[in-house]
């Protein structure tokens, strides 16, 4: 090992431990000063748990109180007996690298003493367990790059604002807590993983069981959020006007990332040529590579507003932001969405298509396209009916699958310039976790290297599928793309 990986073994050693300190000396003291901690174990059911004290290092079972028991909110008589600090497992990509933590602590609590003989204090033994997502340190240039200040606001505005107005809103994880100052930001959510929660164990091409499933779940936010943009307006105008459009507000993409996108969509155009050459006309692939050459142009036609169709979307929506739940058998059960930080107002289609580009597979995608799109479609309708209390016949005309399969075949290119850029990631994943701005620090002709050969045989294939897929529904809908 040379002296340069020695130095950057240091810096993210010293990295964790900073992180590590900050958590234990600055959040969690706050946490209990503003009497967060108390209130979080108040949505525990009660439950066995093993503290090892540190009196006698003996492992001792302890039962945690229910939310029916009275609480004592004074925050000086907690005592924390132990914090436990672990990494969450980053697959391919992400801006920065959120970590579990559990808390075990100590409280007294009032006890009425029978025969009217007054109140006792009892202590009780509880604990919290909690994802925190921070920013890194990093340099200020870089730090509004990222747009890291839009990106926790969009998200704070989510558990607040909208989550809240769901029908499935306990489903998902609590918000405990969000900072935001100069270059740092932070939130403070519900570890859902201690119900079950988890991604699926595919990075890409999910299963159909899997794909429907996440449909089914993003179908239901989309009727629900054109339900709220129908009969209540102005609350939808006031959520949606404090989202900020966190990957286009500063008028440009970072180098970097730009260089990916850009030479992603040459992979895709090359691995049409090479595979199957006489599936496309030389017209469609120039039309293609001119609509996408500025990758921050074609994200801003595609992102813009379209009334009446535009609502609140994820803005993410793929594998890596979506969690389930297995029966015994290892089979998806139950979905939730998570990762709020690139909600923004816009088609919804910009959703399904991101969704089925990177995380299903050609077979999957294009052989069960109408089986999943009429899945969608009805689980949408159905939801928008039942939260207006109308029938299917009061459903308003710019909700067909006509009108949407447009806008799904518009959306297409921006989710192909995506996927060129992010699965050669997923298809030969990064040798160990870390967050996406380790890649920043690579040079322009590696970055190509990268992105035109990472992946193999294999995501050429399916680049190549996916150009040829967009051809077909670009034939069959005549979409004009200026």
């Amino acid at each position: 090992m040379d002296a340069s990986s020695n130095q950057t073994d240091n810096i993210e050693n010293n990295q964790e431990l900073l992180n590590d300190t900050w958590i234990k000396d600055y959040l969690i003291p706050k946490l209990i000063h503003d009497g967060k901690i108390l209130n979080m174990t108040k949505t525990h059911q009660s439950k066995n748990i093993n503290v090892n004290r540190s009196d006698n290092n003996e492992s001792t079972s302890i039962c945690c109180l229910d939310e029916n028991i009275p609480r004592n909110d004074n925050h000086n008589q907690i005592q924390v007996i132990s914090v436990n600090i672990k990494p969450v497992s980053i697959d391919g990509f992400m801006l920065s690298a959120p970590c579990k933590v559990e808390i075990e602590y100590s409280y007294q609590n009032d006890v009425e003493k029978s025969n009217d003989e007054g109140k006792s204090q009892q202590v009780v033994f509880d604990k919290v367990n909690l994802i925190i997502k921070k920013t890194p340190n990093i340099p200020k240039d870089v730090y509004i790059g990222c747009q890291f200040d839009f990106l926790f606001q969009n998200e704070l505005i989510a558990y607040t604002e909208i989550i809240p107005l769901l029908s499935q809103a306990k489903k998902y994880p609590r918000f405990y807590y969000s900072e935001r100052k100069e270059l740092s930001a932070v939130c403070v959510l519900e570890d859902f993983s201690q119900y079950g929660w988890r991604s699926a164990r595919q990075l890409y091409n999910l299963p159909l069981q899997h794909i429907l499933l996440a449909v089914k779940e993003i179908a239901i936010f989309h009727g629900e959020m054109f339900a709220l943009k129908s009969s209540n307006l102005k609350q939808f105008n006031k959520i949606a006007s404090q989202l900020k459009e966190a990957r286009l507000a500063n008028g440009f993409i970072v180098d970097e990332y730009n260089t990916k996108l850009v030479t992603g969509r040459l992979r895709a155009v090359k691995a049409v040529k090479d595979k199957s050459p006489d599936k496309i006309p030389d017209e469609f692939l120039e039309m293609f590579l001119e609509y996408t050459k500025d990758p921050y142009s074609c994200f801003k036609k595609q992102y813009e507003p379209k009334e009446p169709l535009a609502i609140i979307i994820h803005g993410d929506y793929l594998r890596n932001n979506i969690a389930f739940q297995f029966n015994e058998k290892e089979q998806p059960i139950d979905v939730m969405m998570f990762d709020f930080q690139t909600m923004r107002y816009a088609s919804p289609m910009l959703d399904l298509s991101l969704l089925l580009v990177l995380s299903a597979s050609h077979d999957v995608r294009f052989q069960n396209f109408d089986q999943i799109f009429d899945f969608y479609y009805q689980t949408l309708t159905k939801t928008y009916c039942s939260k207006l209390n109308i029938g299917q016949d009061e459903i308003p005309s710019y909700i067909t699958p006509d009108v949407l399969l447009r806008d799904y075949v518009f959306c297409f290119p921006s989710s192909i310039l995506i996927a060129a850029s992010f699965l050669p990631l997923l298809y030969t994943p990064i040798e160990k976790d870390g967050p996406v701005l380790e890649s920043l620090e690579l040079s322009r002709d590696t970055i190509i290297k990268e992105t035109m050969e990472r992946g193999g045989d294999s995501l050429d294939i399916e680049l190549h599928h996916l150009l040829v897929e967009f051809y077909t529904l670009y034939e069959k809908f005549k979409i004009e793309f200026n």
